[in-house]
């Protein structure tokens, strides 16, 4: 598994991604102990497999 990221003039790019879930007009969010933002589930972009 591998992270989805690449230079691109001199500055990285990694890819994130998150998902909104909705069941019967509730939505999952995830809260920070350190914070009081609410967030979407997610994190980074990656590869599985060995085409790489």
């Amino acid at each position: 598994m591998h992270d989805i990221s690449y230079m691109i003039d001199g500055y990285k790019f990694n890819l994130r991604v998150c998902c909104l879930i909705e069941n019967n007009n509730r939505y999952l969010l995830e809260k920070s102990t350190a914070t009081d933002f609410l967030n979407l589930p997610g994190g980074r972009g990656t590869v599985w497999g060995e085409h790489l």
